[in-house]
């Protein structure tokens, strides 16, 4: 048994990666969320946590610095190796770095419908819930499309983006300024932003990953909303990621957000995966999860947190 800790995934760690997620989702039908675009980059931080056994890797954990004060963690273990402290294990290497960064809360994912019994034992709470779609061209388009302005964003848009960040998103971390200079000089990120009024009023970020583009972080003022805006600017991020060769295009969004769900669903997304959210107690020592920590392990095969600190979304 060897655990190692890194700060950037190697190509074959990556490919070890993609085995064990094949592995989980056969058995679990749903996955936890991996993001990508994230977990090749070079981190500051040891982030990953990778369990191997006989040379095969049957563990993986990485801890995603979202929020000031939150982090979410992506957890998985092989399903023939699950019950055997697995778990357990990876979650105590990263309890001194967690501390260090002073984090309070953590946030796990679990597929869909998996794990419940065993997270309200631990005391977590039910957080919520998110759908990963992927675009299908196939589909029929059903809704209308409003012309609009629509660029690239660079260094001089940093101020109004951060200002509509913190209008759409205002959960996350404070030092936007810098998340977008870095986003923005990001050789696999483009920003797109849509003005009106001579303002930044949308944008909407396309990552390109290996073997597809994801289109994350929506947002419309509020007072531009209900214009068409958000499917223009999301259609407009389709036609990008195809002209580089990305068909396959993916997004997540909440359930609670009905009217996201039906805008994605008429835009030509169909659901493809589902997880769960649950979150450890605020101030609890060990993060409430002592009941885990110090006894045996369960069937828990992933897991998941909160977003926005000092990774990029």
């Amino acid at each position: 048994m060897t655990i190692k800790r890194a700060h950037q995934m190697s190509l074959k760690q990556l490919e070890d990666l993609e085995a064990l997620m094949a592995k989980c989702q056969k058995v679990d039908r749903n996955t936890i969320p991996i993001y990508k675009h994230l977990i090749d980059k070079l981190h500051t931080l040891p982030c990953n946590i990778l369990y191997y056994e006989n040379g095969n890797l049957v563990g993986y954990l990485r801890s995603f610095f979202f929020y000031a004060n939150a982090c979410e963690i992506a957890l998985m273990v092989d399903p023939a190796s699950r019950r055997r402290g697995i778990a357990r294990a990876m979650l105590k290497e990263i309890i001194p770095m967690l501390q260090i960064e002073q984090i309070q809360t953590l946030y796990f994912s679990t597929p869909k419908d998996l794990n419940q019994t065993w997270f309200t034992q631990l005391g977590l709470s039910f957080h919520g819930s998110e759908r990963q779609m992927q675009y299908d061209p196939q589909k029929p388009v059903s809704v209308s499309f409003k012309p609009a302005a629509i660029r690239l964003a660079v260094l001089k848009d940093v101020l109004g983006l951060v200002e509509l960040d913190n209008t759409c998103f205002p959960n996350k971390k404070p030092d936007a300024e810098e998340v977008f200079r870095n986003l923005l000089s990001t050789a696999n990120c483009s920003i797109f932003t849509l003005t009106q009024d001579q303002r930044i009023v949308g944008k909407a970020h396309v990552f390109k990953e290996s073997d597809r583009a994801r289109i994350t972080d929506i947002g419309v003022f509020p007072e531009y909303r209900g214009r068409g805006f958000a499917s223009t600017l999301i259609k407009y991020c389709i036609n990008h990621a195809l002209i580089n060769n990305k068909p396959k295009i993916v997004l997540d969004v909440e359930v609670a957000n009905e009217s996201a769900l039906k805008l994605y669903d008429g835009l030509g997304f169909q659901i493809t995966n589902a997880h769960d959210y649950w979150s450890t107690p605020k101030d609890a020592l060990e993060f409430g999860l002592s009941a885990l920590l110090c006894h045996s392990d369960t069937n828990h095969g992933h897991a998941k947190t909160e977003k926005h600190k000092k990774d990029t979304p």
